[in-house]
């Protein structure tokens, strides 16, 4: 630290102030303790009293807070605030009331004699799958750390499984005097399939806890295990890496697509059993239908045939003992009559199990669907940005489920109509021994060679055709669907402008284009079966003339004849089916390539986890020096220009400047138009991610839980409280008295607090309005209770009142550590701090630092000199070519009309301006 040899009494408060703030953290610390230890009755009036602060210099911010908050409050706020210091310093000051608060019991718990915390230092840990073979967590210990202290560790499912994703561990984690950090590890285990991302927790235990506290929020951590291998399965790499466009892949590739994606989502889904299972029990319709046939022969050539013809077919042991008496003929009929029906019940029963208990379509379909929308929420943003949403509503509402309906029904029915043909041959077999009579040879291999020549006309005729409407009425459907969406959600602005009648016909153009692609498909279908029927029918005709000769003639029996004319059918039908199948196949790989596509989309995997390894390891560095993670600041560090990339559009931006933010505070950031503002407070938000290089631009300690609050909150069509609780994961966080007060400090009308009580739902884009759904945004903020809340525009849409009931309650969030919160276990939370963006003078003054955002950089500014700032900006910018113009300024009581020639007057009364 720099000393000089001046008297006390010739150094100002300021320059003493500069001194301190321009000396390392370690410096500061030392003379801290130095001044408890030398001027002890300073420190416990500062903790005992209130702070009296002249409105001078830097000073001016606690003045500005005692002005919002009040006296008390400030005075509660700087003794907190000095407690939670020494506590977690370790340092001990004698007849200190809230030292002894400490040291004693609070809530009902027994504190340790020094403050220390552990907890992990991160929320969510990364690792990858095929990389990693064993994934770190880091544990941090802060405050004294001259003791022992030991805590105990678990892990616990969440989608991933122990011994199948990794291996489950506990053991004991041993903190030594002066060891602020200590890592434990978890083994992974490879899989060879594609997974999506899965993870599993980490639980630091009370029990067995020794020395220390655990953290509130950071007791448990989440990791996930990120799969970067392709999509459904590995093997599909090298046509994946060869075409950049699937639609370019050659069919044959296409197929090899559909298995491996089948074999993934049966094996994934665990539905081999009912894949069997539906399997046998299309083979023993099969199965019926060869009963059926045997039983049609024997029924007409053996038991209502009145004379015997056995010795002319070569067989007459069966016949024989049919005829030998008439109750044989009565007893053989019942027989047929009862094997013709005794399978219908058990198909019947058999196939409602495999609707109801073996499912394979609807898992299959759930499966890819989930798989897409998890993949949705990790895009990367360069993709996002030049992507669009409608393509991933198609996929998973349309497509998904058409893939898995038509391309899985399709492939596992190949089984059923193949089973068809072997029932043939088998029946040829049995019909020789059994009834002395079989198919000629001939007839199958004519019928066999006829298929054989007009299936494959008919697939490459209209195979290819049928490919191209599937795909023009998935594009025209595609379409139809985006426009549609689009001019629903922006129906306001269409009716402003009175476009109604203009985009009705956008929307029919749209149909129509549909529509007719539907229709083709519907035709060159028709066609299709038309084709199939005529070939059958050609046959069975032909047939019929040349079996029917035969039997008139007395060479084949009635029975045979219509048993062949019925195996033709068959035969026909199944080659017909397993021709729609493949018809149907073809058209679903278009579908299938366009969802696999989406499901290889780059994902912000890597970035996400390289920035979150960053900030681990950028924390356990400074733990030591800090002592507190509390004191750990956030920091910017860029040496020029940063480039906003935003679709096909770019720009760029000047954060050059290194500053350091200290938790624990309200902070502005301030700048012109364009200059930057939202982007840098998206930065603090880590809501921007361009890549690595991103990462180290702007460090948060990693223990901080961040919320982004958009100036625009966005609510589901759930009810109020579910949209309120969204971010909150404690318990004593959700607690509806807790919600009900934050709202009602807002000014959120009764209506309103009732809506939120009885659960209702509604479209509340319709229902509330813009400043109302402005402040359920900072309601949800601060019933979230994050360690770093990230705002833009807080006090835009905000009457003056309003505005003012916000800054309180920042101030509140941040004094109190959580609004609505046990005063008697402040010490036992983290700092909270709170970044805004604005121009707003009332949020400016009640600010505790602010960040001056310009073409020359970034840099800390004092508030009063922003001030001054903000209105020769407006003075500057006073309309002196128009004079005469007039605009409006509204307050509660009336509507009064003033000169914009005097802006700058207007905007310092009127603080809602952002």
């Amino acid at each position: 630290m720099v000393t000089t040899a001046k008297p006390a009494a010739s150094i100002s408060r300021n320059q003493l102030l500069a001194e301190l703030l321009e000396s390392e953290d370690a410096d500061i610390c030392w003379v801290f303790k130095e001044l408890i230890a030398l001027r002890p009755s300073t420190i416990n009036g500062l903790l005992s009293g209130p702070l009296e602060c002249e409105s001078k210099g830097s000073s001016t911010m606690l003045s500005r807070s005692a002005t919002s908050l009040g006296s008390k409050s400030l005075a509660s706020l700087s003794s907190n605030h000095l407690n939670t210091t020494l506590y977690d310093l370790g340092v001990q000051i004698e007849d200190s009331p809230s030292v002894e608060t400490q040291k004693g019991e609070i809530g009902g718990k027994t504190l340790p004699a020094k403050g220390c915390t552990i907890q992990f230092s991160s929320k969510i840990y990364f690792c990858d799958e095929r990389r990693d073979e064993k994934v770190e967590l880091t544990v941090v210990r802060s405050g004294d750390s001259s003791s022992n202290a030991q805590v105990n560790y678990s892990t616990a499912d969440m989608s991933a499984k122990a011994e199948t994703n990794y291996l489950a561990s506990e053991g004991t984690l041993c903190f030594c005097p002066g060891q602020h950090v200590c890592k434990l590890t978890v083994p992974l285990m490879r899989s060879t399939r594609w997974e999506q991302t899965k993870g599993f927790q980490v639980n630091l235990q009370t029990e067995g806890l020794q020395g220390a506290h655990l953290g509130r929020h950071l007791s448990t951590a989440a990791v996930f295990i990120v799969d970067e291998e392709k999509f459904p399965s590995d093997r599909c790499k090298a046509i994946l890496d060869q075409n950049i466009q699937l639609d370019d892949a050659s069919v044959g590739q296409k197929l090899f697509l559909l298995k491996e994606w089948f074999f993934y989502a049966v094996s994934e889904a665990k539905l081999w059993p009912r894949v069997f299972k539906s399997f046998l029990l299309d083979q023993l319709h099969n199965l019926c239908s060869l009963v059926n046939l045997l039983v049609g022969v024997v029924l007409v050539d053996m038991v209502l045939k009145k004379e015997p013809t056995g010795e002319k077919n070569g067989n007459n042991g069966l016949l024989a003992f049919i005829h030998e008496t008439h109750g044989n003929r009565r007893l053989a009929l019942a027989a047929v009559s009862l094997i013709s029906v005794m399978f219908v019940p058990l198909l019947h029963f058999l196939d409602i199990r495999r609707i109801s208990a073996w499912r394979i379509t609807s898992p299959m379909t759930i499966l890819l669907q989930s798989a897409l929308l998890r993949h949705f929420f990790h895009v990367s943003m360069e993709v996002r940005s030049s992507f669009n949403d409608g393509q991933m509503i198609g996929a998973i509402m349309t497509e998904a489920p058409h893939i898995t309906e038509v391309g899985t029904k399709s492939t596992m029915a190949l089984g059923k109509h193949f089973g068809r043909i072997l029932v043939v041959v088998i029946f040829n077999i049995i019909s020789v021994s059994a009834l002395g009579s079989t198919i000629s040879i001939e007839v199958l291999m004519a019928a066999l060679l006829w298929y054989v020549l007009v299936i494959p006309c008919i697939f490459f005729c209209l195979g290819n055709k049928l490919e191209q409407c599937a795909r023009l009425n998935e594009v025209t459907h595609s379409s139809l669907l985006d426009k549609v969406t689009e001019i629903v959600t922006k129906h306001q602005l269409i009716l402003d402008c009175f476009r109604r009648t203009d985009y009705c016909k956008v929307v029919e153009k749209h149909a129509q284009d549909y529509f007719r692609a539907k229709n083709s498909h519907s035709v060159t279908s028709m066609h299709k079966s038309y084709a199939m029927r005529w070939t059958s029918v050609v046959l069975n005709a032909s047939y019929m003339m040349a079996g029917g000769l035969s039997v008139i003639s007395g060479s084949l029996t009635l029975g045979m004849f219509l048993a062949t004319l019925k195996i033709l059918r068959i035969l026909g039908k199944a080659l017909g089916d397993a021709l729609d199948v493949v018809v149907d196949i073809r058209s679903t790989l278009p579908l299938l390539t366009r969802v696999i596509t989406l499901m290889n989309l780059t994902s912000d995997y890597g970035e996400v986890a390289a920035l979150t390894s960053f900030r681990q390891k950028r924390t356990a560095e400074l733990l030591p020096l800090h002592q507190s993670l509390d004191n750990i600041p956030i920091q910017i560090d860029m040496a020029g220009a940063y480039i906003r990339q935003s679709g096909t559009r770019s720009s760029e931006l000047n954060f050059a400047g290194k500053l350091q933010l200290s938790q624990g505070r309200l902070i502005c950031v301030f700048g012109g138009h364009r200059s930057g503002k939202t982007t840098l407070v998206k930065l603090f938000g880590a809501q921007l991610l361009q890549g690595a290089q991103d990462v180290d631009k702007v460090f948060v300690p990693a223990h901080l839980r961040t919320m982004h609050v958009p100036c625009e909150p966005l609510l589901l069509n759930e009810s109020l409280i579910n949209n309120l609780l969204l971010g909150a994961s404690h318990e004593e966080d959700k607690s509806l008295e807790r919600v009900l007060s934050i709202c009602r400090r807002l000014g959120l009308a009764k209506d309103i607090l009732g809506m939120i009580k009885s659960e209702e739902v509604h479209d509340w884009d319709a229902v509330l309005s813009i400043a109302e759904k402005h402040l359920l945004g900072i309601a949800r903020a601060l019933i979230a209770n994050m360690e770093l809340l990230v705002c833009h525009k807080p006090l835009a849409n905000l009457s003056p009142e309003c505005g003012h009931g916000v800054l309180t309650l920042l101030k509140e969030f941040i004094a109190a550590r959580g609004v609505e919160q046990d005063s008697q276990t402040t010490h036992l939370r983290r700092f909270r701090t709170c970044i805004v963006s604005s121009v707003n003078q009332d949020c400016i003054q009640a600010c505790d630092q602010c960040i001056w955002v310009s073409e020359s950089g970034v840099k800390n500014v004092d508030s009063l000199s922003l001030l001054r700032s903000v209105d020769a900006m407006v003075q500057s910018s006073s309309l002196t070519k128009l004079p005469t113009q007039t605009s409006f300024a509204v307050d509660d009581a009336n509507v009064k009309e003033c000169d914009l020639t005097d802006l700058p007057g207007l905007v310092a009364m009127n603080s809602t301006v952002n």
